[in-house]
């Protein structure tokens, strides 16, 4: 296929309708395609992350065409990729797939994507506004976000938010996985999409972890340290988040936070 316009289709259902988009079924010279349109700004990164997964070659849903609010998708349905199942996330397999498929995703340029929120929450102004309002040190929680910075690095990468596992597929056995989950694509950092994958994945959540890093080429010692890393800078966002809405903090968040600051105090 070459890249389609709209006026190059028929149109078949609407498959969902709300929060500014709306998903449709199209054909495009007897082949089925999904079209997907929306409000200004809602789902422009989303764009942004496909042409950029697209550029470098990284296994993802075909974009085959777009516009000013639309794009023209590939339907998945008729590929050789498959929906994942409930046996597929008990596999050891499927969790290295997706792993190795990550590695791939961050390490690309985020050009044109929006920040993200979390890193305006660590930002010295929200540290120091969360620390008074929390009553916790605040030189405590600048000294915990600059040894954050030290083991995972700057975090500027194409990250993908929620939704990666709901919209996992694989080829096969299981052998390569990729993610459609790409409606909050944002330019942040890994560790936010490890930390949120690996709290669905149970007990294959270290699989996973230790996979990633071993694909990132990270030695046992330093993945130790940046999975340790990752959490606890998960800890630190939610519980910024919490602060400064004045919202009510979990006495279990409160203890993991202060243990986050306890291990970056004693190194």
């Amino acid at each position: 296929m070459g890249m389609i316009n709209l006026q190059d289709l028929e149109w078949g259902d609407v498959i969902h309708q709300g929060d500014g988009v709306v998903v449709c079924e199209a054909e495009f010279e007897g082949d089925g395609v999904v079209v997907k349109r929306w409000q200004q700004g809602v789902l422009d990164d989303e764009l942004v992350a496909r042409r950029l997964l697209h550029a470098v070659g990284i296994p993802s849903r075909e974009l085959l065409g777009c516009g000013d609010g639309w794009m023209v998708l590939e339907d998945l349905s008729q590929s050789m990729w498959r929906p994942v199942g409930d046996g597929d996330l008990a596999s050891a397999r499927v969790v290295e797939a997706l792993a190795a498929w990550l590695v791939q995703v961050h390490g690309i340029a985020p050009e044109g994507l929006s920040g993200s929120v979390e890193e305006d929450l660590l930002s010295p102004v929200m540290l120091a506004l969360a620390a008074e309002a929390g009553e916790v040190s605040a030189d405590e929680l600048a000294r915990l976000r600059r040894h954050l910075t030290q083991c995972l690095g700057p975090g500027e990468a194409l990250a993908l938010g929620g939704d990666v596992l709901a919209n996992l597929w694989v080829l096969g056995d299981g052998l390569r996985a990729m993610s459609d989950g790409l409606q909050a694509s944002h330019r942040g950092h890994p560790a936010t999409d490890l930390v949120l994958i690996s709290e669905e994945l149970g007990v294959l959540s270290d699989h996973f972890l230790a996979a990633y890093c071993r694909h990132a080429g990270l030695g046992r010692r330093q993945a130790d340290a940046w999975v340790e890393a990752a959490g606890a800078r998960a800890v630190l966002v939610r519980w910024v988040a919490t602060v400064v809405s004045g919202g009510a903090v979990d006495p279990e968040l409160a203890a993991q936070l202060q243990t986050a600051i306890v291990h970056c105090c004693c190194r």
